[in-house]
């Protein structure tokens, strides 16, 4: 079988993206708009029902945390977790 020509190479043009800019910090206005929005609306009642540690990890931590251990929380939450710690 033969190899035809290659096909042209065509670079893509960088589309400028808008940025909003919120207490210093820059965020893309697509991000904003769809992103924080839903998170904002939807914060409230997930605040309400994640009120304290999930009982394995408080275990956890109370068996492997010593005290003055520096614990990170990494991920997204409203740190129930860190009483627990």
């Amino acid at each position: 079988r033969r190899a035809g020509p290659a096909a042209p190479q065509v670079k893509a043009t960088p589309t400028p993206v808008a940025i909003v800019e919120t207490d210093g910090v820059q965020t893309p206005a697509i991000e904003r708009e769809h992103v924080w929005r839903v998170y904002e609306a939807v914060a409230p009642q997930w605040h309400g029902t994640r009120y304290k540690a999930w009982p394995r990890v408080a275990a956890f931590c109370q068996e492997h945390c010593l005290g003055g251990a520096v614990v990170a929380d990494v991920g997204c939450g409203n740190g129930k977790m860190a009483p627990a710690a």
